[in-house]
């Protein structure tokens, strides 16, 4: 079952008076990692605790795919078609780290891009209140570098190194970067990978 998102302390919101600290708690390091495939396991799960205890799980959700709209919605109805644009039941999402079983690269991305697309737009940081979507965009966008922030602490050089033929696929954002990990030391070490997402259930 998966972890309802934000079971944090913080409140993750945009302008918050915890932001700060929610950041401080986030990127403060902890064990190194070198690479070394007996230590995937312990490194996987000590992230993902970190990332649960301070209320960044959402920002690895991504979409798996795109639903039919049910038959009682009328497309040809502009209010019909303006409200199953926003309906939640219009996607199937996931959220890769606790169940990485439908991401692929291309769907993580394409997560980051919408993001980023969708932040273009503004010249200022949104309104909270006003605009809550794009406020939650904008934090989400945040959580991303602060995770890039992360793991380059927490890894060694040698580490740094492996992941460097990654660059073009992340382009610094930790999210995908964080994929793009699980894939490297997926063929290796899929029992360790296994073990540790096991244990979040």
């Amino acid at each position: 079952m998966l972890l309802p998102f934000n079971t944090s302390a913080f409140s993750n919101v945009l302008g918050a008076s915890d932001r700060a600290a929610q950041r401080k708690a986030f990127v403060s390091p902890f064990d190194k990692f070198d690479g070394k495939p007996e230590d995937v396991h312990q490194h996987i799960a000590q992230f993902t605790q970190r990332c649960v205890e301070t209320g960044v799980v959402e920002d690895f959700s991504f979409i798996i795919c795109e639903n039919p709209p049910p038959s009682d919605v009328d497309l040809t109805d502009p209010i019909e078609k303006a409200a199953w644009i926003s309906d939640p039941r219009r996607f199937t999402t996931g959220n890769f780290l606790l169940n990485a079983s439908k991401a692929t690269i291309e769907n993580i991305q394409a997560a980051r891009d919408k993001l980023r697309s969708s932040l273009q737009k503004f010249s200022s940081p949104p309104d909270p209140i006003k605009m809550p979507l794009a406020s939650r965009q904008l934090v989400s966008y945040q959580n991303r570098q602060w995770i890039y922030v992360l793991l380059m602490a927490m890894w060694t050089s040698t580490m740094k190194t492996i992941m460097l033929r990654y660059q073009d696929l992340h382009n610094n954002d930790g999210v995908v970067l964080w994929y793009c990990f699980l894939q490297y030391f997926a063929g290796t070490t899929i029992e360790n990978l296994i073990q540790a997402y096991s244990q979040l259930s």
